[in-house]
């Protein structure tokens, strides 16, 4: 089966999936990419991109300082304007890569109902896509690399446990939460949630059906970003899409403000 190992190739493929009309008006689109309210995951594909380049998004400062913005340091060769730049070239109209507009319905409907070619989503959203239209026939794949990278990434959603300190039952609550890290606990509760359990040791040993192999690799090289809140900053990386999209702003502009605001909630 087809997987797109880069996103150059990705991009080639969303190109001759598309299919318009004389007008340029999309009958089928390749990929829910440039738009931001009826592109499912919009904040955790751009972020996802974001760390692939090597930028965190957000870091923390010297020992014990708090954590601040760095979308647009130049202390590393980040580029993420150019970032900013490709997704939204999928919603332009006069770029080769046009392939989604504002009339679609959500990405994940456009896909079920067969209007969508490449859908970015979570392995938890497996059965629910199933569900929706069980006569579809589609396969799970690793996310596009950048080009000669000299690491994979994707984006994973991060649950952590903890234990608060004032807590009044101590041992048992550390008790509890280290029976929740183990390995019989992980990989009954990966099942019943069908995901791939947080554990590399039973990462090795994927179920042998059609999906899990893709979900469990990607697991191995899936990463995070400190979110400090997740509705405010779907706000701002909504901003800063439609910003570039109007062309009020460039890519750059956007993201500078974007960083700004983020500096803000980071301070709270």
């Amino acid at each position: 089966a087809f997987s797109p190992k880069d996103w150059e190739e990705f991009s080639q493929y969303v190109v001759k999936l598309t299919e318009k009309d004389e007008d340029n008006q999309i009958k089928k689109s390749g990929a829910a990419l440039g738009q931001y309210a009826n592109v499912t995951h919009a904040k955790d594909i751009l972020a996802m991109v974001f760390l692939q380049t090597g930028n965190p998004i957000t870091s923390q400062g010297a020992v014990g300082g708090g954590f601040k913005s760095v979308l647009v340091s130049t202390a590393g060769n980040y580029n993420t304007p150019s970032i900013l730049e490709f997704y939204t070239s999928f919603a332009d109209p006069g770029s080769p890569l046009y392939s989604w507009n504002r009339s679609f319905p959500d990405s994940g409907d456009a896909f079920s109902s067969e209007d969508l070619a490449f859908y970015f989503g979570y392995a938890s959203e497996l059965s629910e896509l199933v569900n929706k239209n069980p006569n579809q026939n589609f396969l799970a794949a690793t996310v596009p690399q950048i080009k000669d990278a000299k690491f994979k990434l994707t984006r994973g959603r991060v649950t952590g446990v903890a234990v608060a300190s004032s807590s009044k039952n101590l041992n048992t609550a550390l008790t509890a939460a280290s029976q929740l890290a183990s390995s019989d606990f992980a990989a009954k509760y990966a099942q019943a949630l069908g995901v791939p359990p947080a554990r590399r040791d039973l990462l090795a040993q994927p179920p042998a059906d059609t999906f899990s192999p893709s979900f469990y690799s990607s697991a191995l090289f899936a990463k995070s970003w400190l979110d400090p809140s997740p509705k405010d900053t779907d706000n701002i990386f909504s901003a800063m899409v439609n910003s570039v999209l109007s062309n009020s702003l460039s890519p750059a502009e956007a993201l500078k403000d974007a960083s700004s605001k983020l500096d803000l909630l980071l301070l709270k």
